[in-house]
C-alpha cells in the first residue's frame, strides 16, 4: 500500500514538473502593438516580443502589407536594409538562445515573406 501511494505521488509530481515546462515553452501573450514597439530587452521582460509572436502571426497578417504598415504595427526596425527589417525577439526560453524576425519585402515595398531566425 505504502509503495502504491509513493507512486502515485511521484506520478503527480511528475505531471507538475511536465506541466511547469510547457507553460514556460508556449507562453503565448497577445499581441500589443505599443509594448511591442517600447520593449526594452531586461531581466523582468527578457522575452516580451517572443511571447507575443504567435498571436501576431495568427492576429495580423504580415504579408501584403506596406513598409509604412509594418513600421505603424512593429515600429523602426532594430536593423534593416532596402528589402529586410529586422526585429530583436529576445530570448525563446530554449536555454540561451535568442531570435529575430524577419521581415522581406519585394521590389514594391510590400511584405512577401517573414520568417523567424535564431539570433
Amino acid at each position: 500500500m505504502q509503495k502504491k501511494r509513493l507512486i502515485i505521488a511521484l506520478s503527480i509530481l511528475a505531471v507538475l514538473f511536465v506541466a511547469v515546462l510547457l507553460k514556460n515553452e508556449f507562453t503565448n501573450k497577445s499581441f500589443d502593438s505599443a509594448k511591442w514597439k517600447n520593449w526594452e530587452e531586461s531581466e523582468a521582460l527578457p522575452s516580451e516580443r517572443w511571447e507575443m509572436i504567435n498571436s501576431l502571426q495568427e492576429n495580423h497578417k504580415l504579408i501584403g502589407k506596406t513598409k509604412n504598415e509594418i513600421i505603424d504595427l512593429l515600429g523602426t526596425p532594430d536593423k534593416k536594409d532596402n528589402a529586410t527589417f529586422i526585429y530583436y525577439l529576445g530570448y525563446t526560453k530554449k536555454g540561451i538562445n535568442t531570435a529575430n524576425l524577419e521581415v522581406l519585402f519585394n521590389e514594391k515595398d510590400i511584405v512577401s515573406n517573414f520568417k523567424i531566425t535564431n539570433g
